[in-house]
């Protein structure tokens, strides 16, 4: 765990560039109990002296979603997307994650995302059949475009050297 985590802080790392320049490490912690005391269903936390209270740095970074909280959220915090999206996590059935993404073309295509993902072992196999044969159509249009470009190249510079000898 720690291996994966220190090659993620280091993956931005380049030679002769300052730390400050490397991208934040953000850990998302997304709960189905009540780990703070505070009734917040979101929480952002980074490192601190704890005697000094100096922030030692930006880039780390811990964010927590509490979703047993979302019953205590406040009108104003449920009108912000952090909330609507937290609530289509916590939702139980299909009916909930239906409503909970109702309107938002982002939080549809989640929903259409978590139902593929559900689908039986040969629904998903059909779906992914069905994925790639796309993404083959797609690259050898593009293939049959690059070698009709190169023929053309070579067509024309064929034409242009017996006009330029006639």
């Amino acid at each position: 765990m720690a291996e994966k985590l220190k090659n993620k802080v280091t993956d931005g790392f380049q030679k002769d560039h300052p730390y400050g320049e490397l991208p934040p490490c953000i850990h998302v912690g997304i709960l189905n109990f009540n780990q703070m005391i505070s009734p917040n269903y979101y929480h952002k936390f980074c490192l601190m002296d704890e005697k000094t209270k100096e922030i030692y740095s930006r880039k780390f970074q811990f964010h927590m979603l509490e979703l047993k909280k979302l019953k205590y959220a406040k009108e104003k915090q449920q009108r912000k997307p952090l909330y609507q999206w937290a609530k289509l996590i916590a939702a139980q059935t299909w009916e909930e994650l239906e409503q909970e993404s109702k309107g938002n073309k982002y939080m549809e295509r989640a929903l259409e995302e978590m139902i593929k993902i559900s689908q039986d072992e040969m629904e998903r196999y059909l779906y992914l059949r069905e994925e790639m044969a796309e993404s083959d159509r797609v690259s050898q249009m593009q293939s049959a475009k690059r070698i009709g470009r190169k023929e053309g190249k070579k067509e024309g510079e064929i034409l242009k050297l017996i006009a330029n000898n006639v």
